[in-house]
This record gives C-alpha cells, sequence and structure tokens, in this order.
C-alpha cells in the first residue's frame, strides 16, 4: 500500500518554521493596523497600539521583578485584557508561562507551584482565598474591574471587604494587587525580544488518561504554526473582522485560537470571561462577532430560544471544539442560522491539546459524521496500535497527528513522553499518537469513533481523567478502594459526568462515611472533578481475565442493591 492512500495528499505541504517568538509573530504586521481596535473588555477597547504600549508595561514590571529568559510565571487568568498582556509580555522576555484552571482548589494549586516553582503567579482576585497558604511565591491578584475603572473600583473595594480579601492583602506581604504589581514598571525596561534555550512557549496542563494530569510543553513554534494554519484555512477570520472569545487563558485552545490567531491577524477581540449559556442569543446580538469558538454546552439553551425576526447575518464562522455535539442539536442549530440571515454553520473539528488543538477541520461538503479534513501543513493517519502499520482507508484503527503543532512531550515525564510521540520507521516521521480510534475515508475525511483512553468530556467541553480523581479520593481516610468511571450528564444535553464507585474500610459505616467523604471532596476536588454520583460497594467490579471492569461500573444502576 503507498503512503498516498493511507494518509498523504495531493495538497499536503511540508510547513516551513517562522523561527520567531509568539510576541514577534504577532506585533511583525502591527504598524498595518496598529489604530485598529484589538481587545474589548465591557465596552472599554483599545487599538493594537495601546495594547502594545500595555505588554511594553507589563514586560518592564516583570523584570522589575526579577523576571528574566527561562524564568516560569504561573497564571490562572480567564479572558481578561492583563491575561493578553502578560502572556505576551512574558513570551517577549524569553521567559515561560505556566498556565493552570482558576477553578483549581487549594491542593491542586500547590502541587502546581510545587512542581514549577515559578518566580511570579497571577490569579483572578476571586481565587484569592486559596492561596492563602502559599508564602514561597509572588501572587499578583487581578480584579476584573481593573481594565474597566470608574465607578468599579468602588465595587471591587467593597466586594474585597465582604469577602475578606482585604485582609489577605493585609496579612500577605507575598501577596498584592495588579495596581501595585505594575508601580513596579518604572523600574524595569523594554528590552529586544528573546527566546529561551528550549524555545518553549508554555506549560499546560492536560487531563490524563491512564495516568493522571500531565503538562505538555508547547513551542513558540506550537502556537505560530497553529495560528498560521487556522489564518489561512478558508478565511476563517478577517482582518477588522470581530471575534467573539469565551475561551479562558489557561487552556491552549483560548491562547492559541482564541487570543494568538485573531490578533496576528488584526481582528477585533471581544473578552468575555464568564459566559451565560442561557444567555448566549442575547451575547450574540449584542457583541455582533463574525467569528466565535465554543464547546458544544454553550449551545444548550440556544435552540429554545425565540428567533421570529431576529437577524444573526453578521455571525460568519462557528467552531465547536472539546467534543462532539448531538448530531439533532447540530441540525437545529444550522436551522437557526439560516433562518436569521447567516451563511454559518457549526464545525465540529478535532485536535488534541498536544497537538496545540491542530488537527483537522470540517471544510464545505464535510459528509455527515466526519470531523473534516487536515489542516495544510498536517498529516492524519491511521496506524495499528501495536504494529505501526498504516492502514487502508475506511479501516478503522488509532488516529496519529503529524506536523508543526506536535508538543514538545510531558514536563519532566519522558516515560509518558515516549508514549505520546513515536518515531514510524516507514516513513521516519515522528507522529503524536492520539488514543483515539477512528478512520479516514476515500475521499480523505476523517471519521473519529471512539476513545481508547478513559477520559471523559464534561458539558463544557472540560477533559477529565477519572485516574485523577482517584488519586485524590483515595487519601480520604474512610476509603479502602475506589473506581471512578464516566457516565452520561442527565443534567445537561451533552457531556459525561464522574460516578465514583467505593469500597468504605472495614468498620466504617456509610452515614459517618459520607459526610467525611462529601467534607474531603469540597477541599480537595476541583469543583469540575466532583462526581455526581457515589455508589458503595462491598467489591469493585472484575472482569473474567481478573481486570478491574470500567464497562460494567459505568452501567451499574444507583440503587440500594448495589450497597
Amino acid at each position: 500500500m503507498s503512503e498516498k492512500n493511507s494518509y498523504l495528499r495531493d495538497d499536503y505541504v511540508e510547513y516551513t518554521p517562522t523561527n520567531m517568538t509568539v510576541y514577534e509573530y504577532m506585533t511583525k504586521n502591527i504598524k498595518e493596523y496598529e489604530e485598529l481596535t484589538a481587545l474589548s473588555f465591557y465596552g472599554i477597547r483599545s487599538t493594537y497600539k495601546q495594547m502594545l504600549e500595555k505588554i511594553e508595561e507589563a514586560e518592564r514590571a516583570l523584570r522589575a521583578f526579577g523576571i528574566g529568559n527561562g524564568d516560569i510565571v504561573a497564571m490562572s487568568l480567564p479572558g481578561m485584557p492583563e491575561a493578553v498582556h502578560l502572556i505576551y509580555a512574558v513570551n517577549k522576555i524569553g521567559a515561560i508561562y505556566c498556565a493552570f484552571d482558576c477553578r483549581s482548589q487549594e491542593t491542586e494549586i500547590l502541587e502546581t507551584l510545587e512542581k514549577f516553582k515559578p518566580k511570579l503567579c497571577f490569579i483572578p482576585s476571586f481565587q484569592l482565598k486559596a492561596f492563602k497558604n502559599v508564602h514561597d511565591c509572588t501572587v499578583v491578584s487581578i480584579d476584573p474591574t481593573h481594565s474597566i475603572g470608574g465607578p468599579t473600583k468602588i465595587s471591587a473595594f467593597v466586594a474585597d471587604a465582604w469577602t475578606g480579601r482585604v485582609f489577605i492583602y493585609g496579612s500577605h506581604k507575598n501577596i498584592l494587587s495588579y495596581d501595585k504589581f505594575l508601580e513596579k514598571a518604572k523600574e524595569g525596561k523594554n528590552l529586544p525580544p528573546e527566546r529561551n534555550k528550549d524555545n518553549v512557549f508554555g506549560y499546560f496542563y492536560t487531563s490524563g488518561t491512564t495516568y493522571g494530569r500531565k503538562s505538555i510543553i508547547l513551542t513558540n513554534e506550537n502556537i505560530n504554526a497553529t495560528a498560521y494554519q487556522y489564518g489561512i484555512t478558508e478565511n476563517y477570520v478577517r482582518k477588522g473582522e470581530v471575534m467573539l472569545d469565551i475561551m479562558p487563558m489557561f487552556t491552549c485552545y483560548g491562547v492559541s485560537i482564541a487570543m494568538h490567531l485573531p490578533l496576528s491577524l488584526g481582528v477585533l477581540v471581544k473578552l468575555i470571561p464568564l459566559i451565560d449559556t442561557k444567555k448566549l442569543k442575547q451575547t450574540l446580538v449584542r457583541e455582533k462577532p463574525n467569528f466565535i469558538i465554543t464547546v458544544p454546552a454553550h449551545w444548550e439553551y440556544f435552540v429554545k430560544e425565540n428567533f421570529d425576526g431576529c437577524d444573526l447575518s453578521f455571525l460568519r464562522t462557528v467552531i465547536v471544539g472539546g467534543d462532539k455535539i448531538d448530531p439533532g442539536y447540530e441540525e437545529k442549530i444550522n436551522g437557526i442560522f439560516k433562518k436569521c440571515g447567516s451563511n454559518a454553520w457549526i464545525r465540529c473539528g478535532y485536535g488534541l491539546s498536544e497537538t496545540t488543538s491542530v488537527g483537522v477541520h470540517p471544510v464545505e461538503g464535510t459528509p455527515k459524521g466526519s470531523v473534516g479534513k487536515p489542516m495544510i501543513h498536517t498529516l492524519i493517519g491511521i496506524f495499528d496500535k501495536d504494529t505501526l502499520e498504516p492502514l487502508p482507508r475506511g479501516e478503522k484503527g488509532e488516529i496519529c497527528i503529524y506536523g508543526p503543532t506536535l508538543c514538545a512531550g510531558y514536563y519532566k515525564d519522558e516515560e509518558m513522553s515516549r508514549m505520546l510521540l513515536k518515531k514510524h520507521e516507514d516513513d521516519g516521521r515522528v507522529w503524536c499518537h492520539t488514543g483515539d480510534v477512528g478512520y479516514i475515508d476515500e475521499g480523505g475525511y476523517l471519521f473519529f469513533c471512539e476513545r481508547l483512553k478513559r477520559m471523559y468530556v464534561r458539558f463544557d467541553g472540560t477533559k477529565i481523567s477519572p485516574y485523577s480523581i482517584e488519586q485524590i479520593l483515595e487519601k480520604c481516610p474512610p476509603i479502602a478502594r475506589i473506581m471512578v468511571t464516566a457516565i452520561r450528564d442527565k443534567d445537561h444535553s451533552h457531556g459525561m459526568c464522574a460516578r465514583a464507585l467505593i469500597v468504605l474500610r472495614e468498620g466504617v459505616n456509610e452515614k459517618d462515611a459520607r459526610a467525611e467523604i462529601d467534607k474531603f471532596i469540597s477541599e480537595n476536588l476541583g469543583q469540575h472533578m466532583v462526581p455526581k454520583e457515589i455508589i458503595f460497594v462491598e467489591k469493585l467490579p472484575y472482569t473474567k481475565m481478573g481486570k478491574l471492569d470500567y464497562f460494567a461500573a459505568s452501567q451499574m444502576e444507583n440503587t440500594e442493591e448495589n450497597k
């Protein structure tokens, strides 16, 4: 079988490296559109020229705090202007951006800080209490109203007093406000852009599938290649258009496609740190975006709205990532777009954090059920997971990805890196092994079938590892054994949630155990990881081969008979 019949295509082009930092890539055309509006945050707008000035101000402050080439700066920020300024400033210095979820609990935060040992950590003010026991790192708290100013500063002060955050500022010398951080800018300098020796842009947590949470290493080239490929693909977004950014900045999806892509093309990015999915229609009509990146959960209430006389003609490109969207919902949403004068349609593609969210994208004419064709500088191959032999079109196997967006591996985890990135003897290429099953049809379209992994996707697109939940809960004193599986989330139209099967230690009664487990969960698990069901069992289910039977656990009914 020839290469062409398995995964090569006629229009594939090898990628030419930019050899630029992410900051340099974004600013290379800045003079072309410096007077265009770059960012909008609750009506407060800044031009590209003003955004660049804010980035340089942040750079000076970072340097005054001793941040230099190769240093790690941690951030746990939603979509807000300060996040954009800091990410580019950190990159310009040659420092490394370490992203973590702002929904994290204290135990997860302490684990992150111990693992990466950042010199500075930036957080939203609502997360401040979770940092009250952090003393070895300077923490900068940013109130969402900082960029808005005016009367909102008073409301922010009242909120700090009401929640007790003001006392944390007063009693922790290592915790300061963003205003105090920026005061140091007068002591720093703006210097030419640098790259650290390994060309690393940042570290991003990704939910583990078998071995718990892992941190992927993304390079400058990974982020730039992502923006470039999307930028030349069917004119997804164009100079001067409006993009609605509702993706958090602690995901590579949010940074590479929702931030770096549009800002590299002269696009106006409207930042919304927290979207109310029940008001998506209202938000779209108010903001009038041409381009939006979403997850399936964002559209859950959309189809229930009344669209008589509604104009959505401004909406041109809608991308859905993180998980498949229910075909019935997809048809309804596309029907609404058409009814409201929009040529947009749901584009549900396929990619991993390990490939900087790049893989394939749906184009006009994509067959129903397919996630589309590979990007121009990306190859998708279907391989036998044991022999690594390429499989014929139409035959199911492991989906593998090759291209410039493949991460550099996992942070300080060589074994998992080798499992992820494998060099194939037949073509000499290093492929990313996704652990997902799929096939490519005769037309070159990819069909995603199922996951080999245990990882599941929540209703909001967040990927969760059951193993990560198990690792934390097995430390709870009443628990002797635990198994976490994914079950359908009955409270939402899309996604899965966690179910925990628990074997208690001898002599522990269920009533007392329940109270202690609930308390342990509230203190140690982020809300996005909390199991929706807990079932006490005498023993965990096993297959005939003596292995834990996760499928049986997911099919188990939650009744008294299982206790």
